[in-house]
């Protein structure tokens, strides 16, 4: 564990949502403090500046708290963007999502040693000042409110590459936020307004990044127009968790027949006319 240098915290932090929950806020603190601040690996696995390998025994021992604090705690930190986390058999591993953002320059300053930290005392008051006030404006706070604008572009932007994906390649893993935002979405196009609560949680197991979102609203478009879809008055149309929970979205669909539902129309005399025609003379 890391025992020199510091880390960039902003009195910001104060209006933090999660600051008044105890346990949610030593957690956060905790792994900006241990998380690496530089490339490594672990074992042969890619561990990037940000990010730590844990299990949750040893991390709820460390902050000093229950596995089920630490496990809600978690949750918060990842509904609301602030970490990402990874799960296989062999281990685990967390990313504190924007750490570059607010943390770019705290190291760096760490390492430059006593002479330059005598440099800036003998700045004096005033450019002490400026430099304050400058690094007021270049601070990122790690929290957007979700539901604004400000929040969806930064959540676009809140994404990690994870390592140990079973085919070893790395899938951008959205913010909870944005993944929620694009539920939003899918549930106000999807016609069945049927068991939100369960597509809701099909959503969050599937956590698209964006390509998978466009792929599945487009996927949405081509069932509301097909033919099965429309037969009956939507009748076969599936409720929206077993669409997502079945993979819907990469079935194929047959857009609706043009004379679908049209009844035929016979004209008497010209069929009698017609049997005639075709009715051998005695």
């Amino acid at each position: 564990m890391l025992e020199h240098g510091y880390i960039k915290l902003h009195r910001s932090l104060l209006s933090w949502e999660w600051y008044g929950d105890l346990n949610t806020k030593a957690v956060f603190l905790h792994l900006l403090l241990t998380v690496n601040i530089s490339d490594g690996s672990w074992r042969g696995i890619p561990v990037k500046r940000g990010q730590r390998i844990y299990s949750r025994a040893s991390l709820a021992k460390e902050i000093g708290i229950s596995e089920k604090n630490l496990r809600t705690a978690l949750s918060h930190l990842k509904k609301t963007g602030e970490v990402a986390n990874l799960s296989t058999p062999q281990y685990s591993m967390i990313t504190v999502l924007n750490y570059d953002r607010y943390q770019d320059g705290a190291s760096q300053a760490a390492n430059e040693g006593p002479t330059n930290g005598q440099q800036v005392a003998n700045e004096g008051p005033g450019r002490k000042k400026v430099k304050e006030e400058q690094e007021e404006r270049e601070y990122i706070p790690p929290i957007v409110p979700p539901g604004t604008m400000r929040g969806a572009e930064q959540g676009e932007s809140l994404t990690v590459k994870m390592a140990g994906m079973a085919a070893g390649e790395s899938r951008e893993q959205p913010s909870m936020t944005l993944v929620m935002q694009r539920f939003v979405q899918f549930w106000a196009a999807y016609p069945n307004k049927t068991g939100k609560g369960a597509a809701e949680k099909a959503w969050s197991k599937i956590r698209p990044d964006k390509a998978l979102f466009e792929r599945i609203m487009a996927a949405l478009e081509k069932a509301k127009a097909s033919d099965k879809w429309n037969r009956e008055n939507g009748r076969y149309r599936p409720n929206p968790a077993t669409w997502l929970n079945q993979k819907r979205w990469e079935d194929e669909y047959e857009p609706v027949r043009q004379d679908r539902g049209q009844a035929a129309s016979y004209n008497l005399s010209e069929f009698e006319r017609m049997m005639q025609q075709h009715t051998p003379k005695v």
